[in-house]
């Protein structure tokens, strides 16, 4: 049985930035559902990171910091823009039901 060979901190960091930037490339096409599983693949990685890391892992978790500030950005605005259709189509069905009550009479 081969051993696993222990990961380095700078790889890890490079592991969990590559994921995050595959988050953003979801969040882009608003395919929130891969967006959701490959934060749930990123998680452990991200626990694993420590703060006494060197310059490098410390910019790259700055880079991610960016990177998920962006997909919160995204949501929010994915999530405003489906309320507002929501809403929009609740009026509609409004609107086609008093119609349609007036027609009966």
């Amino acid at each position: 049985m081969q051993e696993e060979r222990q990961i380095t901190s700078s790889e890890l960091a490079q592991k969990v930035h590559s994921l995050s930037r595959s988050i953003q490339q979801a969040a882009l096409l608003a395919d929130w559902i891969e967006a959701a599983r490959l934060v749930e693949d990123r998680a452990p990685l991200l626990t694993r990171l420590t703060g006494d890391q060197g310059d490098e892992t410390l910019r790259i978790a700055r880079c991610i910091q960016v990177i998920d500030e962006s997909v919160l950005a995204m949501a929010a605005s994915s999530k405003e823009e489906l309320e507002a259709e929501y809403c929009a189509a609740m009026k509609r069905t409004s609107v086609t039901k008093h119609y349609h009550s007036i027609a009966l009479l």
